[in-house]
């Protein structure tokens, strides 16, 4: 059996959404811990990692993918070390955009911003070891959310819906 931990790739000093997510995991007795980019690619490549869970912002994500890609590393260390990605939006939108279009092959994939309270949000039944208890779970948007809500459009079959706002996604799955 795999023994799974989790990092929080970015760069030292971490961001806010960093700092909260390293938070929940040790609330949740996850062990993790905090890599640059550069140090995540040289333990991957030196295969000095066990299988890991990566949680980083969607700028930190494209700089990976573009790295790792252009070196000579191949995909076989990645599969083999490691085991999911968590990608948060952060304030680039820019970047976001791009990493959905690169990781769904949807030129046309959107990311637009919405008033959270005006969007109802439905967590996916298909997917009952992922979304346990809160599988099937629908909750109607609230005038008392401060924030927006990203929303993802793609039609592309590589994009499934784990949590669907309206007619796009909250949350959203990809096999890369």
């Amino acid at each position: 059996m795999r023994r799974y931990h989790a990092i929080l790739l970015g760069h030292m000093g971490s961001s806010l959404e960093q700092k909260t997510i390293g938070k929940l995991l040790s609330f949740f007795g996850v062990p993790w811990r905090d890599l640059t980019v550069t140090d995540f690619l040289a333990e991957v490549t030196g295969r000095h990692l066990t299988s890991a869970t990566v949680f980083c912002s969607a700028e930190v994500f494209l700089r990976l993918i573009k790295d790792f890609e252009g070196s000579f590393v191949g995909r076989d260390p990645w599969k083999e070390h490691v085991h999911s990605v968590f990608v948060h939006s952060s304030d680039n939108l820019d970047a976001l955009q791009e990493l959905t279009r690169l990781l769904t092959g949807d030129q046309r994939a959107a990311v637009s911003k919405v008033d959270a309270g005006t969007v109802n949000l439905a967590v996916s039944d298909h997917f009952v070891d992922f979304c346990g208890v809160m599988a099937g779970m629908r909750v109607a948007g609230s005038a008392w959310c401060l924030n927006s809500t990203l929303i993802f459009d793609s039609s592309h079959e590589n994009a499934i819906n784990i949590v669907s706002a309206g007619s796009g996604a909250a949350l959203l799955k990809v096999q890369y």
